[in-house]
């Protein structure tokens, strides 16, 4: 019974531990205890451990910790920070006032100062505190026996020393003299480096310390000869070390001088007077220069993602934020790094802790517990992760694996790089700004002459589009000459993807502007059925739109994947006489750099691409303000050319920043001013040589009257903008008809001429085809009267229309020779007297049966309907029959009145005489009356082939096909003759031809 109470109890226990253990894990929160120099920092001290800028730095580290779930669930990390004033007594007592009290910490943050660490780290091992320093660089830290429990992400200045020999043995310096500061920090470091000379083969001339004067020392080293001196000292020492170098004309080419680089900004110039230095800023300016410095590279320049995430440019970014403070001048990135440091240490070992049996938590740890802090220890050991400052590892002694920085002073310049010159940035920015002012003119032009038609036919609105692409050109050019020597290292990528977006969208943005407009005009112009086809400008606003899309995604997949970042190049050194020089530049670069500007390349040739196709399909539209095909051409090959030759250049050249800049500079503004001008430059001369074309309406001058000119002009004041260019598109579609019927006309009478038509009758024949299809109004209409007799004679009136035409008013004009066409036809030089055609019976006037020869209805009225022109050879009343205007006779039936009817159409393409002139002799015989002329010979008579008489028609009369002549005596008698097409057979190869002029054309 016992036993099984015990076991009962036993059991309850153990459930009740393992609910308790799961409690603890939930909401627990990790205590870190930071010391920091918010005060009391010196003037030889380093600045950029100052504790405002590296609590900030810890605040975003732990705040990154929480957002990526290191810990497990439930935990998170708070900070305690304490003020050091780099003093070890201020620092010991905030120790033992953390330790006193609640809550109990699980580790250690700091120090800045390395003395600080270093009481710190001797006494934390006592409650089993695992330190993390930010900012101590001390050798004597290293010593394992000593600090247990110490670690660093920031490098020791041993690893310096060892930059330092690296450096030495690159430029086989073999002779080096020694002047340290003696002092704990700098007399550990010294040691450290003789023991790296002598490792290295490398004599040491001399070495000298000094307190707190070092003329003796400086002196002793000029003494020795020593040209290659490595120095260990705070910045208030370095100062006094400078000057005395200049007193004893130890600067300049032949000599080199390897001193710390953590001093602040323009060190040398700092409290001259207030220190009694005894040198002016002119002479400390020649002291200083060219030494170079060695130092802890404080953000990592490849720009790789760090753990949490983020770039380096990111997290610089933020930190600039937050302190407004370059993080590249403080060793925040360090305290950053620590922070990861232990709380990736941390979570590894919580895994393993629960792992045991039974299961452990951190949150269990104690100022005595051994057990926890061993684990800690181990795991931090082997912790390594991608830092803010690069790669973060530590060493069986607890030091950092870092990068190193060496810097060289020049001209007086705290920069390594080679950079733009500032007086060339300084031209381009200027030429640049021009540039910006001629295209805001432009804008300016194009807006106020928006709302006239000849600005509208070129879409003003796509013409704005076109200047805001080019002004985005533009602004690239500021972004190509920003480098090192302008912006910041962390600001330097960002300025990387601005340029590819810039240049890439205003590109895009103007030539598919343009392209779109050409496109416009394309689909208008190629429209087969000629309809008034209307494109808007939204339209051509999604076109371009589209294409921006195109390159958004794409940019956008770029920036995401495989961004633009910053990175450093070393050249070929260059060997001289006193000193050798190895040039580093920085540049822009991605892993697959080459394929992403492929693809970004390949979009925009097809964009040109497309572009060089509308110009070429566009080339014959004859509207100058609406065509701007030429100029489209013109600016594709600009670009293509400028494009080709310069984009290989610039990258063969990338490390020359002058020329590449200036290179790529010119590239981009001479292009982007060259499409600009070519876009609004004629528009402005047309508008200056002819300001009529800003007539509102649109109106142009023209040939045509003054009042069909009003007309237009009223009908189109509503006409605008899409409307209008679909209307002019049209006009320019019918004008292009007509011209190739023209050209086809032309070729007609070419190939006429070749067999055999003679100038004169080709000329006639070209009037009159010309012509005739233009005035079908002036077709004659005759009233016929009594029927057609086997020998073709009828009794013809002239038809009446409703404006009475007096008859004798047109008989007593005299006939005129025709000057044109228009004045041919027109009703005051055309007339017809009423006459008899002689045959059988013409008595058969008052005949019950009335034929009419008319054309369609749509004959002009009041126009007389033929022609006739007489020609008088002689005074003896001879007649010249005349034979202008044959007209085509058909009949055909009125179905709604059963009376015959036939058409009498002018046809105005054939001129041919039916009436052979007599010769011209001395004697000629006496002009036969009408009735002879025209009678029908009886059988068995002798024609007489002297005859003035005209042929008279033979046989039956056709249907269709017959031609009415006309003839007109001086005496005032008008005749017509019918002649039916068999009389019409060619007897000749002339004849041949007239017959073909007569069928075909």
């Amino acid at each position: 019974m016992i036993s099984a109470s015990i076991l009962v109890t036993f059991l309850y226990l153990e459930v009740a531990k393992i609910f308790i253990v799961q409690e603890t894990f939930a909401l627990q929160t990790l205590h870190i205890g930071g010391f920091f120099p918010f005060t009391g920092l010196s003037n030889g001290s380093k600045s950029s451990m100052k504790g405002e800028f590296i609590r900030a730095a810890v605040s975003m580290a732990i705040e990154d910790v929480e957002k990526q779930k290191v810990l497990p669930n439930g935990y998170s990390l708070q900070l305690h920070a304490n003020d050091t004033k780099c003093r070890m007594d201020h620092a010991s007592r905030a120790l033992f006032e953390m330790i006193n009290k609640e809550p109990t910490m699980i580790a250690l943050l700091g120090a800045g100062c390395s003395a600080v660490s270093e009481r710190i780290a001797e006494d934390s091992k006592t409650w089993n505190l695992i330190m993390v320093s930010y900012g101590s660089t001390s050798p004597t830290l290293s010593k394992k026996q000593k600090y247990p429990l110490f670690f660093r992400t920031i490098p020791s200045d041993a690893a310096c020393n060892k930059a330092r020999v690296a450096l030495l043995r690159k430029f086989n310096w073999l002779k080096v003299g020694l002047i340290g500061q003696n002092d704990i920090i700098n007399s550990e470091t010294t040691a450290d480096l003789q023991e790296e000379l002598a490792n290295a083969d490398i004599q040491i001339l001399t070495s000298e310390t000094f307190v707190d004067d070092p003329t003796a020392q400086v002196k002793s080293l000029s003494e020795k000869e020593a040209r290659i001196i490595l120095g260990n000292f705070d910045e208030k020492s370095a100062r006094k070390v400078l000057c005395q170098a200049f007193q004893n004309e130890m600067y300049g080419a032949r000599y080199a001088w390897l001193i710390p680089g953590w001093f602040s900004e323009n060190w040398w110039k700092k409290h001259l007077d207030e220190e009694s230095i005894g040198c002016t800023v002119e002479q400390m300016n020649k002291a200083v220069n060219g030494y170079i410095s060695c130092d802890n590279l404080k953000i990592n320049p490849d720009n790789t993602t760090t753990v949490s995430g983020q770039s380096p440019g990111q997290l610089s970014s933020r930190y600039q934020n937050i302190t407004k403070k370059e993080l590249s001048k403080t060793d925040g990135g360090f305290a950053y790094d620590a922070v990861w440091a232990i709380a990736l240490a941390l979570n590894m070992t919580e895994e393993h802790l629960r792992r045991l049996n039974p299961p452990q938590s951190i949150v269990n740890f104690t100022y005595v517990n051994e057990d926890i802090m061993k684990q800690f220890k181990s795991y931090l050991n082997k912790t390594q992760f991608q830092g803010l400052t690069g790669p973060v590892q530590f060493t069986s002694r607890g030091d950092r694996m870092g990068y190193m920085k060496i810097e060289q002073l020049q001209d007086w310049k705290e920069s390594t790089l080679m950079t733009i010159s500032p007086e060339l940035y300084g031209v381009v920015c200027a030429i640049t700004v021009l540039c910006i002012i001629l295209v805001v003119c432009f804008l300016g032009f194009n807006i106020k002459l928006r709302n006239y038609r000849y600005i509208q036919m070129s879409s003003p609105r796509l013409n704005n589009t076109i200047v805001i692409g080019c002004i985005a050109m533009y602004l690239s050019v500021f972004m190509f000459g920003l480098d090192g020597n302008l912006i910041s290292p962390d600001r330097y990528s960002s300025n990387c993807q601005a340029r590819i977006w810039l240049t890439s969208l205003g590109f895009t943005t103007a030539f598919g502007a343009m392209f779109a407009k050409l496109w416009r005009v394309y689909v208008i112009f190629t429209n087969r059925k000629l309809r008034k086809k209307v494109i808007k400008d939204g339209k051509l606003f999604m076109f371009v739109g589209a294409l921006l899309l195109v390159d958004v995604l794409t940019l956008s997949v770029w920036s995401g994947a495989d961004h633009l970042t910053r990175r450093l190049q070393n050249g070929t050194i260059e060997h001289g006489i006193e000193y050798d020089t190895l040039p580093q530049w920085e540049y822009c670069d991605c892993q697959h750099k080459a394929i992403w500007f492929g693809v970004l390349f390949a979009t925009k040739g097809l964009l040109l691409l497309f572009g060089v196709f509308l110009a070429w399909e566009t080339r014959h539209v004859k509207i100058p303000a609406l065509n701007d095909s030429r100029y489209v051409g013109m600016s594709v090959y600009n670009v293509v050319i400028l494009s080709v030759v310069g984009v290989p250049a610039a990258l063969m050249i990338e490390h020359a920043q002058d020329a590449s800049f200036a290179l790529t500079a010119f590239f981009v503004i001479f292009s982007t001013t060259v499409t600009l001008c070519l876009v609004f430059v004629p528009k402005f001369i047309a508008v200056k040589r002819n300001p009529n074309v800003l007539d509102t309406s649109g109106a142009t001058n023209t040939s045509a009257s003054q009042s069909s000119g009003e007309s237009s002009t009223s009908q189109d004041k509503g006409i605008k903008g899409a409307k209008f260019i679909a209307l002019a598109a049209e006009n320019s579609n019918l004008k292009t008809l007509v011209a190739e019927k023209e050209e086809e006309i032309s070729q007609l009478e070419i190939r006429l001429r070749r067999r055999g038509v003679t100038i004169t009758e080709l000329r006639r024949i070209s009037m009159a085809a010309r012509h005739s299809d233009a005035i079908p109004e002036l077709t004659p209409t005759l009233l016929i009267r009594g029927d057609r007799d086997d020998g073709g004679s009828f009794h013809i009136d002239k038809a009446q229309s409703t404006d009475d035409v007096s008859d004798s008013k047109s008989a007593d004009k005299p006939d005129q020779e025709p000057f044109s066409p228009k004045k041919r036809y027109s009703p005051s030089s055309s007339y017809v007297d009423q006459g008899v055609l002689l045959g059988n019976d013409v008595t058969k006037a008052n005949s019950a049966i009335a034929k009419k020869y008319s054309l369609p209805t749509r004959a002009r009225k009041d126009v007389s309907q033929i022609e006739t022109r007489t020609r008088t050879r002689s005074a003896d009343n001879e007649v010249h029959e005349a034979y202008e205007n044959p007209a085509i006779f058909t009949e055909t039936n009125d179905e709604s009145t059963s009376v015959p009817r036939r058409k009498l159409s002018r046809n105005n393409r054939m001129e041919s005489p039916f009436y052979t002139e007599p010769s011209t002799t001395a004697s000629s015989p006496p002009l036969p009356s009408v009735k002879s002329r025209y009678t029908k010979p009886k059988k068995g008579d002798t024609p007489d082939v002297n005859a003035t008489a005209s042929p008279i028609v033979k046989g039956e009369l056709q249907r269709k096909g017959s031609v009415v002549l006309v003839s007109k005596s001086q005496t005032g008698e008008t005749c017509f003759q019918v002649k039916t097409p068999a009389e019409f057979k060619p007897k000749t190869e002339k004849d041949k031809i007239r017959k073909s002029i007569e069928y075909n054309v």
